[in-house]
This record gives C-alpha cells, structure tokens and sequence, in this order.
C-alpha cells in the first residue's frame, strides 16, 4: 500500500456486490478504485453467490491488502450491499457496481467537502457510456467546481422530488446527471445503517434507497464534478424480459407508492412521474417485448388491469406533464393520458407500443 498522506484522517468504505460479472468489466472497475488519489480506504467485494470462475477471479484480482472479498449465497443486490454496509468500518461509504468505474480524484473531492462543510452526505455527478472498451481518460472532468448546499426537510424534498423524475433546474449540471441510485453519493455510515436497502424481489430499490436515506440525513452538498463512469447494459436488470413480470412491476409500483406515502406525501408530483415512468418500463420490457409469447390481446387486457391499479389511477387523474418543455414529446404524453383517462385504451395500446418499440 503507498504511504498514506499525514491529512488523511478519514476512512472510507467502498462497497462493491458482484454477481457473475464479466471479467474485462471487473478488471476495469477494480483497478479504478485502486488508482483513487486519495488512498486510506477500505473496498468490500461482496460476491452473491457468483459460479465458481467469477468467484476464483475475483480472489486472484483483489490482492490489496484494502481490498477484502466476502463470498456468500446468492440472496440478491440488496441483501449484499446491506451485508456491505454492516461491515464497513469507514466513517462514510460509497457504492460502486462491478461493471462500473469510478474517476480517480472521487475520494479526494470528497474528503474536502466532508472536511470543510462536515454534510450527511456529499454527491458528485455521473457519466454514462455504453461502450465496455471504454477508458477513464475520456471522461476528463472538465467541469469547473461549484457546489450545492442542501440543508432541512424543504431542501431534501426538492432533491427526493428530482430523483423521482420531476427535474430541478437546481440540480442540473453539464456533462453528468444526479443518480438516482446510490452511486457517487458518499453518506456517514450511521447513516446508512439505518437506511438498509430494501428487502424483496424488487425489478430495482435505488429510488426506494434514496427516499429512505433523503429522510435521515440533514444536509448534503452537491459537486458539479464527475465523479463515477457508469456502465448502460442493454440486459440490465430493470430492462430484460421476465416471465413474471406483471407481478414483479405490480410490486415497484407497490414500493415506489408506500415509500412516498409514508415519507415523502409533499412529493406527489414526483411520484406520479415515476409511475408514468414505471408503466413506460411494464410496457417495455414485458408487454411489447418480443420475448412475450401472449397473445396481443391478453397482453392489452393486461394492460387495461394495470391502469386500473389505484397507484395509476390515482396518477393518471393527477400527473401534470408541465415540466416537459419538449413540446411533441409532452403532446404525445398528454394525448396517450387523456386517452387512458376516458377509456380509449386502445390507441393508448398503440401508442405505447410505438413507443416500447424504438426503445427496445
């Protein structure tokens, strides 16, 4: 390990689930952290029960005397990244996925922000690419530095708010986004101790994370700098097919609704939009999918049901589609709404199969 700098008083946690990743993708990940600038940190590797070939690759990758790899059973994303979170010894963690990357000068950034305005949490931006050959050094961050302070309730509302999907021009910054999920945040660890990942077979829990976590924590300070390289997989998780799943999307809209009801009710703005954007993911990768043996018209009643689930019902007699200021796009939503809203189901079939069709 290369001789720590006298300042380097903070510990961080790192935490890293695999599951069967590619070993290209593993490789560029871990090295990543390694050539973090900022050097006293501890990587937990927590393998879920990956087959055997990743599992011995991954023992043979982690020599860092930071780095530890603890193997269990398969028991899914949340499950690990809790076990990860019960076993940090850090003051503050972060979370990486395995397929992704994070840029070198993370920690450093992070430190000073912790060290000059003492936040819950600090949050640095996110980069997407879709390339796997992909080097760091095209994500050169040429971002100036500035920062947003978020302190109070009002202030964590408008960041749950922007997460949901109802955009802050607050929160907007050239060349990378806010993540939704828990990536390039990094929180005091008590924290995240409290706001465990959620249990269940969830299609995803980063925005059910992320309300849980905006609900604990006092003040936040936002870097308009790049601080994670994040990895878009055509096959992800939240994107491919799954037999069962009108059950599996009936449940995130079930967990995105109680979540908001119970601790973000001033957010219902937000949570309408994320169940337009829930419905848009059912149809998608399971109704228009052309994996979905069904017939069409099993597939549109099943359609119809779901709208008349009370979460969309309650979002279709209340979503305001305002924020959108691409004028064709917001018409088009409109226009699909008032048909869903007046029991046109039909053409609203055709235009989100449209729709579901060039994103697929």
């Amino acid at each position: 390990m290369d001789k720590m700098n006298k300042d380097e008083d903070i510990l961080f946690t790192i935490i890293v689930p695999v599951y069967n990743t590619e070993k290209y993708l593993f490789q560029k990940c871990i090295k990543s952290i390694q050539s973090l600038t900022y050097r006293n940190f501890e990587c937990l590797i927590v393998d879920d029960g990956s087959v055997k070939k990743c599992a011995n690759m991954l023992d043979s990758l982690c020599t860092d005397d930071r780095i530890r790899v603890i193997h269990i059973k398969h028991r899914g994303n949340s499950f690990a990244r809790n076990l990860g979170i019960e076993k940090a010894d850090g003051e503050f963690l972060l979370f990486a996925d395995s397929d992704d990357m994070v840029i070198p000068g993370l920690l450093d950034e992070a430190y000073h922000i912790i060290k000059e305005h003492d936040p819950d949490m600090a949050i640095g931006l996110v980069r997407s690419f879709k390339d796997k050959n992909m080097d760091l050094d095209s994500f050169y961050n040429m971002n100036k530095q500035h920062f947003v302070m978020l302190k109070g309730k009002e202030d964590m509302a408008e960041m749950v708010n922007h997460i949901l999907g109802c955009r802050s021009e607050r929160f907007e910054f050239s060349g990378g986004y806010v993540s939704g999920g828990p990536v390039a945040k990094v929180i005091r660890t008590s924290i995240a101790k409290i706001s465990k990942f959620p249990k269940g077979d969830l299609l995803t829990e980063d925005v059910v994370w992320n309300c849980n976590v905006m609900s604990n924590i006092e003040s936040a300070v936002i870097t308009s700098r790049i601080w994670y390289a994040y990895y878009h997989y055509p096959e992800s998780k939240s994107r491919r097919f799954y037999k069962d799943g009108q059950d599996k999307f009936n449940k995130q809209a079930a967990s995105y609704w109680n979540i908001c009801k119970k601790l973000w009710p001033e957010n219902e703005q937000g949570l309408y939009i994320k169940l337009w954007q829930e419905l848009a993911m059912y149809f998608r990768t399971y109704l228009g999918h052309p994996d979905n043996k069904k017939p069409w018209k099993r597939r549109y009643n099943m359609f119809k049901a779901a709208l008349k689930k009370p979460e969309y019902a309650e979002m279709m007699a209340n979503i305001d589609f305002s924020y959108d200021n691409r004028k064709a796009t917001r018409f088009m939503k409109e226009f699909t709404l008032f048909c869903m809203r007046y029991g046109f189901y039909l053409p609203a079939w055709f235009i989100w199969k449209k729709v579901s069709e060039k994103s697929l």
